[in-house]
């Protein structure tokens, strides 16, 4: 069996040609992070869980001397954890008396959203000015 010949040096290498379309490049591989998202963290009580323990564990001091690509992993966790709990709280009612005014046709949004919640109840009427025809 004989050795494979390999180049001597100072002999010019012949440039190599790839066949067919050019590759696009490999994406980097993400950081392995401690923090993998699993499918129970959208639930808001596991959500409010795991923020309040990244929370407490960016808290630390030692959390400061680690480095930023680090921080990065556990600060996009916790912001994670507190969207999953914030699209879970309920949007807070209005004061009395507050209406939102629709810009486009100038109606009002919640008298609007009340009709379609109670289709049965009577439709309040417009007042119409004193001495205009019925």
């Amino acid at each position: 069996m004989t050795a494979p010949m390999l180049p001597q040096q100072g002999q010019p290498q012949p440039p190599t040609q790839q066949q067919g379309p050019p590759q696009p490049p490999v994406p980097p591989t993400p950081p392995w992070t401690p923090f993998q998202a699993l499918p129970m963290d959208a639930e808001p009580r596991i959500a409010a869980l795991r923020m309040r323990r990244l929370g407490l564990l960016m808290a630390k001091g030692e959390f400061t001397a680690q480095p930023p690509e680090w921080q990065s992993v556990a600060i996009d966790a916790y912001n994670q954890a507190m969207q999953a709990v914030q699209a879970s709280m309920p949007a807070p009612p209005l004061p009395k008396g507050v209406n939102i005014q629709d810009k486009v046709t100038g109606g009002s949004i919640a008298a609007e959203e009340q009709a379609a919640a109670h289709p049965q109840a009577p439709q309040p009427q417009q007042q119409q000015p004193q001495g205009a025809p019925r």
